[in-house]
């Protein structure tokens, strides 16, 4: 069913060198590939270096890249081909939906795409960009990236066209200001990040392909620079680029386009992948918004696929009261849904309070409770339930309570000693000591694993077979 492609020989490619270059392109279908023969939804597997993905293109050109019977069981083929190869997927949205045309059996076979991608991103890691317009089952399919990109501001993205919005709302909406890539990146968290052109696009896609793809072998280096106190360094963005800079052999950020309370970058380090949450130290404006915590749990779930370790950077204030007002979602409930996800995070996960972590915000940085195989303080921090000054503040009117916990606060020696001494804290520690301990992470994790193989390879390597004398099934190891 695959067959290899020249680039020079098919006019549609060229649109895809940056995506492609340096790579072998199949044609994923029945018999020669041609733009008619895609019937809008193009299936291609791409062969490079550092590995392969597929690519699920919409053809607007060809029936407005709609989701026909026979295209979308290629489509669904094609997922379950590459969830067995265990390669990444890009799904490039460009259609006006369901093909109407062909009745109401196309449900079927169209809709038949959601359930597969579903269960393909389950495990396998798939980026997803609306290339002009993803309207009906497109923008469904688009939504379930871990990874979503628009191709520039004025690409729509909406359930239904212009035409129903008028037809049952009246001419009162503006289609295309509702339902701009630019509305949905400021107003949700649907869209991930805004590209300014097809070039841009695809650089970024592929950058972050190669990033994945590339082999990992835990290769222990332990030559990283050592980190200073980040506070000497005046601009909030450049202290972000010391500590990544400085643990990190490689990264790219991702997400860059979303909350700035929280920056996400996937960083290789002693050869291995690893995520890393960062609140920038030092900003004052680090409260824990609903937007924010959508920009964490979309971070979670990207790194949950690649099933790599966490490592987070606390320093806020903490979760914001009023964040519902301007958004319509409620902090608590997403904040019990942020919790769930790193409760449930299947990897390792690790935390350093950087700065300030108070109240329900400092599950954010990933506290033991919570599974984390390492929770450090560094010198300077602050951890508490709030900040002295508003507790001084709420005990005012009632010198008992303040009293209360004046005596209590005596118990909490600076040194962190009572929660290290509880299991709460593995330590407090220097910036000149992160890259040790992060070492001590990544041997950690990288034992477990050896083990585990270990473990796995002498299970291998048992066989039943049967004792001639006792009748009975016997384990024995080779």
């Amino acid at each position: 069913m695959e067959a290899y492609l020249n680039p020079e020989q098919h006019k549609f490619l060229n649109q895809l060198r940056p995506l492609i270059d340096d790579a072998h392109v199949y044609w994923y279908g029945n018999g020669p590939f041609s733009r008619k023969n895609a019937d809008g939804i193009m299936t291609f597997i791409v062969k490079t270096r550092k590995g392969s993905f597929g690519i699920i293109y919409n053809d607007f050109k060809i029936n407005g890249g709609s989701f026909g019977r026979s295209p979308s069981k290629r489509a669904i083929a094609f997922v379950k081909e590459m969830k067995e190869q265990g390669n990444p997927i890009a799904v490039m949205t460009n259609s006006i939906g369901v093909r109407i045309m062909e009745g109401r059996k196309v449900f079927n076979d169209a809709f038949g795409l959601i359930p597969a991608l579903c269960d393909f991103a389950e495990s396998n890691l798939l980026l997803t960009a609306n290339m002009g317009r993803s309207l009906g089952i497109g923008a469904l399919i688009y939504s379930l990236g871990h990874y979503r990109y628009s191709l520039k501001s004025e690409s729509l993205l909406n359930l239904t066209g212009p035409e129903v919005i008028k037809m049952f709302f009246g001419k009162g909406y503006d289609y295309e200001s509702i339902s701009s890539a630019k509305k949905h990146l400021k107003d949700s968290a649907l869209i991930h990040e805004i590209a300014s052109d097809k070039v841009d696009l695809y650089n970024k896609i592929r950058d972050q392909l190669d990033f994945v793809l590339e082999d990992q072998i835990f290769e222990f280096k332990a030559s990283y620079n050592l980190i200073k106190d980040i506070y000497q360094e005046g601009s909030i963005d450049k202290r972000v680029n010391l500590i990544v800079d400085n643990i990190a052999e490689e990264s790219i950020e991702l997400f860059s386009q979303m909350d700035e309370t929280v920056r996400v970058f996937l960083i290789r380090r002693n050869n291995s992948l690893m995520g890393i949450l960062i609140n920038p130290p030092g900003r004052t404006k680090n409260i824990i918004t609903v937007k924010t915590l959508e920009k964490y749990q979309a971070a979670y779930d990207y790194f949950k696929v690649l099933n790599i370790p966490l490592v987070s950077f606390l320093d806020t204030p903490g979760a914001s009261p009023l964040s519902f007002i301007d958004s319509k979602k409620e902090v608590i409930q997403m904040l019990r849904d942020t919790s769930a996800k790193i409760i449930k995070y299947p990897a390792p996960k690790m935390g350093f309070v950087i700065g300030r972590c108070f109240g329900g915000a400092s599950v954010l940085g990933f506290p033991k409770v919570f599974g984390s195989s390492f929770h450090y303080v560094l010198e300077g921090a602050t951890m508490g339930i709030m900040h002295e000054s508003i507790i001084e503040k709420l005990f005012s009117q009632s010198a008992r309570l303040f009293s209360q916990w004046k005596e209590t606060r005596k118990t909490e020696p600076e040194d962190y000693s009572d929660m290290i001494g509880d299991g709460l804290l593995d330590g407090k520690i220097m910036y000149e000591e992160i890259n040790l301990k992060l070492d001590e992470y990544q041997l950690q994790i990288n034992s477990t694993k050896q083990s585990a193989s270990s473990e796995q390879q002498q299970k291998t390597n048992i066989i039943p077979f049967q004792d001639s004398n006792t009748d009975t099934f016997v384990r024995e190891a080779l």
